[in-house]
């Protein structure tokens, strides 16, 4: 009768920077920039000026029509312009992840690494095009392309790879690139990667494993989302004094309505109906998004230690909601055979 359903829906926000080349010189002034053409290098400093004032419209719309004037270059024609570089590319994806039309980042984005397959830009805007469209197995091969040709130093590109990994489903592949980026990049791990690794670990039914990381994560910093898997991890492992013992160590005083039900929970699987009861009964009167549920496990709590009076009241409150109605006036029947018996 307990909640029981710890599925995790993971979902991470990848916070990829738009990665702008430096047509001057810098990071990207490489023999990715050093052959550009001054025509392309003119249109995209215009284009440049016009994504700092925001008119992500006009930047597309300079860079389009400059290659719509331009066809690709063939062995007997070069594009002397530049029209079809790389660098052009480039800044066309990154224009349209701007503007929200990752569809046609990806398109750009990919015709820039097939011109220029080291250009680790283009790899993580290419991967984060692909994350926005929910394409998590192309962002991981993406990420990791990205952190591969960045001569291994990248370790937010292994970490983001790890993640999509995860999304996709591939959670053997997730936790074998988190280790990969613990073991290459022990100095840059932050508590939220190591946070994530956790939380990959219960995704892939790794409950005890998970527990040892939300430990040393909780160590750091007390967290709620942590602080609540780590006792969904014991919930799957039937630890219940240990999740409750968790709990009351990082949060006794809580007001957290999640926080709160995971601690009924505890106590209604260790038979503790009386406490139980009584968390319920706290959270249902805060009328927040678990009362329902709350009244209906209140009731069950009450009725399993003899508060009859109370647990039909529960029942009742309970019936009120749509998805408990059914088991509240089933509870409600069961418990009215009892009182003629």
């Amino acid at each position: 009768m307990t909640n029981n359903d710890s599925t995790l829906k993971i979902r991470f926000a990848v916070g990829v920077l738009l990665l702008w080349s430096c047509l001057s010189g810098g990071v990207q002034a490489d023999a990715t920039t050093e052959h550009l053409p001054m025509a392309a290098r003119m249109v995209l400093t215009k284009a440049n000026d016009l994504m700092d004032r925001q008119a992500v419209d006009q930047a597309i719309d300079v860079i389009t029509a400059f290659q719509d004037r331009t066809p690709l270059s063939t062995p007997d024609k070069p594009d002397s312009k530049g029209a079809h570089h790389p660098m052009v590319y480039l800044y066309l994806g990154n224009c349209y992840l701007m503007n929200g039309n990752a569809a046609r980042a990806q398109a750009a984005l990919a015709q820039a690494v097939a011109r220029a397959p080291d250009m680790v830009a283009a790899w993580q805007n290419l991967a984060k095009a692909h994350y926005e469209q929910a394409h998590y197995g192309q962002a991981a091969q993406c990420f990791l392309s990205a952190y591969e040709r960045s001569d291994h130093s990248d370790a937010q590109s292994l970490c983001f790879c790890a993640l999509s990994e995860s999304l996709a489903g591939r959670h053997d592949a997730a936790i074998h690139v988190f280790q990969r980026l613990f073991d290459n990049h022990p100095a840059k791990v932050t508590l939220t990667w190591k946070a994530y690794f956790s939380q990959v670990l219960l995704e892939a039914d790794q409950p005890r494993r998970a527990i040892d990381r939300y430990l040393e994560v909780l160590g750091e910093h007390v967290d709620e989302s942590a602080l609540r898997n780590l006792i969904i991890a014991c919930q799957r492992l039937e630890r219940y004094e240990a999740g409750l013992a968790h709990l009351n160590r990082f949060a006794a005083n809580t007001r957290s309505t999640d926080l709160l039900m995971l601690k009924a929970d505890l106590l209604y699987a260790l038979k503790r109906f009386g406490d139980a009861e009584s968390v319920y009964h706290r959270v249902a009167r805060q009328n927040g998004p678990h009362a329902a549920r709350a009244w209906l496990m209140a009731g069950y709590a009450a009725w399993q230690h003899n508060d009859l009076e109370f647990g039909r009241a529960a029942f009742q409150a309970a019936a009120k909601n749509r998805q408990h109605r059914k088991a509240a006036l089933l509870a409600l029947r069961q418990m009215g055979k009892g009182d003629t018996q």
